[in-house]
């Protein structure tokens, strides 16, 4: 009699390497990590000083006042205007790839209009190039511009006009304004406007894209309203505490978590089965 050979065949559970149980624990949290929104990183605030400004002025409308104190407004007697320009080195002050998530200005007030009149001021947003000059002998009129500098009629004085005296709007300058504030005191002052989600919205992009950033531009909402005139600090005003600023908040945006490129890395190594053993 021949003697009978029961073979059992036992096929190994599919059963992958030892971390893929941690892998699978840990993956919930690791997609939470990954996921959170920028704002919840640390945030931090920076202050920047303006890098350039100059005012241009209707009644000197081929001087430069890039050395000199800023105006904004109309005056009293003539009803001539006045508009500044000012920049922000942003990409300078914040790393690439961070998320703003404030923005506030501040300018000191020196000198008010002999009417005084209360007015709001604006900031829009610069969209062409300027040049800061040095002109400012006399603050009140300026100094005849040197070729290139900017003034109320030239972008480039000698070479390249605006496309209106003063700026066009939607043209040099954003038609809305950024961001509003009012001036009603008598006194000199620190001024500031408020953040709002136009301002964070400039400074996100100038940040993206510092080729896009030419600053704001100062100007009264009423500059056909005599009496709504003031002198403005400038950068020549550094280290007084009046000099224009910006105070930007920010949070990082957080890097893909560490351990989940390792989960995403090591997955495929650890999913395979272990092939069949044969039983007596």
């Amino acid at each position: 009699m021949k003697p009978h050979f029961h073979f059992s065949h036992r096929t190994r559970p599919f059963n992958p390497c030892p971390a893929a149980g941690v892998l699978a624990a840990a993956a919930p949290a690791v997609w939470l990590l990954a996921l959170l929104p920028p704002g919840t990183a640390p945030a931090a605030t920076v202050t920047i000083p303006a890098t350039a400004d100059t005012a241009i002025f209707s009644e000197n409308s081929e001087n430069n006042f890039g050395n000199g104190n800023l105006i904004a407004g109309t005056n009293a007697f003539g009803g001539q205007s006045a508009r500044s320009l000012l920049l922000f080195n942003v990409r300078a002050a914040i790393p690439a790839g961070n998320r703003i998530t404030s923005a506030v200005f501040e300018i000191g007030i020196i000198r008010q209009s002999n009417r005084n009149v209360p007015s709001a001021y604006e900031l829009h947003r610069w969209l062409k190039p300027w040049t800061e000059g040095g002109g400012g002998s006399s603050v009140a009129t300026g100094s005849p511009a040197a070729p290139g500098e900017s003034t109320w009629n030239s972008q480039a004085y000698q070479s390249l006009v605006w496309s209106t005296p003063g700026g066009q709007a939607g043209v040099e300058f954003s038609a809305a304004a950024s961001a509003t504030g009012s001036v009603i005191d008598t006194g000199n002052a620190l001024y500031t406007i408020a953040s709002t989600p136009a301002l964070v919205s400039d400074v996100q992009g100038w940040l993206n894209s510092p080729a896009t950033n030419h600053g704001w531009m100062l100007a009264s909402s009423a500059e056909g309203l005599s009496g709504t005139a003031r002198r403005f600090s400038s950068t020549e005003e550094l280290g007084t505490g009046a000099a224009p600023r910006l105070i930007v908040t920010f949070s990082p945006v957080p890097e893909p978590a560490t351990f989940l490129l390792f989960a995403l890395a090591a997955a495929p190594a650890c999913l395979r089965r272990t092939g069949v053993k044969q039983a007596g």
